[in-house]
């Protein structure tokens, strides 16, 4: 594992166990295409919050990525307590990416993660489609970052490109 994740992984340091809410963090990383760099870059940094003790979960696409992708995500797969999620979803916008939609909010709701983290296009829509109305989405278009909600029940968005 590259340096790259552990330093993008200070914001998570206190919560290296058991947080503030009694119970390991819950992150959902949401993206598209599990291939290239922005793949690479989601595996490094589940495994070190794998290894951090925190409850890690994976939603994105089924269509792309083949053999390869599935290898990486198999490999993966014992440490995500939080599963993996592949459903279909468009390279750009596209009306049929409300089935993904709908099942990005049928996993929200039964994994109620205190953390989505958006990597790339999709995930950001569908991670602040998830939150309250009431709720403002914060995000952080240049850099991968995370922040657990003490206060609210409604989860942390954070989006990376």
């Amino acid at each position: 594992m590259n340096a790259e994740p552990s330093r993008h992984l200070a914001a998570f340091s206190r919560h290296s166990n058991a947080t503030s809410l009694g119970s390991p963090l819950r992150i959902l990383h949401v993206f598209r295409a599990p291939v290239g760099g922005l793949f690479r870059h989601v595996v490094d940094v589940a495994r070190a919050q794998i290894a951090r003790g925190l409850d890690v979960g994976i939603f994105c696409d089924s269509s792309t990525g083949g053999e390869r992708a599935a290898q990486a995500l198999d490999e993966l797969r014992p440490g995500l307590t939080l599963g993996v999620t592949r459903v279909p979803m468009w390279r750009n916008p596209h009306p049929l990416d409300a089935a993904a939609l709908y099942a990005f909010n049928r996993a929200y709701r039964s994994l109620k993660p205190n953390v989505l983290h958006g990597h790339g296009r999709a995930a950001p829509m569908l991670g602040w489609r998830s939150r309250p109305a009431s709720t403002a989405a914060r995000s952080a278009p240049t850099r991968p970052t995370a922040a657990a909600s003490t206060t609210s029940p409604a989860p942390s968005c954070t989006a990376s490109t």
